[in-house]
């Protein structure tokens, strides 16, 4: 009776253990999966801005318009935040090109142009 009792509790023992390396197996083939990749990081305002196409940009209307009084040279006091934005925008992504173009916009300019007879 001894017997099976030493019997019964050394496959006891055999079973523990067994059951032990099974976790550790399980434990261990956890820790040595990879660990997940990190998300990407978001891009810079620098990466963003050299990724976009010309069309993109000028879709965008970075630049605002300033006028002018007619006759005058000086820039209207309702044009100069907007002349300030364009200035700060050019400082920051100074690898733009712009183009300066003027227009007539006045009705007193309609009168003034030849008419053809």
């Amino acid at each position: 009776m001894r017997e099976e009792g030493a019997a019964a509790a050394a496959a006891a023992t055999r079973s523990a253990a067994a059951r032990c390396c099974a976790t550790a197996a399980a434990s261990s083939t956890a820790a040595a999966a990879p660990a997940p990749a990190p998300p990407p990081r978001p891009l810079t305002e620098d990466e963003i801005f050299q990724r976009k196409t010309l069309e993109q940009l000028n879709a965008e209307k970075p630049l605002g318009d300033v006028s002018f009084d007619y006759d005058m040279s000086s820039v209207r006091e309702d044009a100069r935040p907007i002349l300030q934005r364009n200035a700060d925008y050019m400082r920051r992504w100074m690898s733009i090109k712009v183009t300066i173009e003027g227009a007539r916009r006045c009705a007193r300019d309609q009168r003034i142009q030849p008419r053809a007879r």
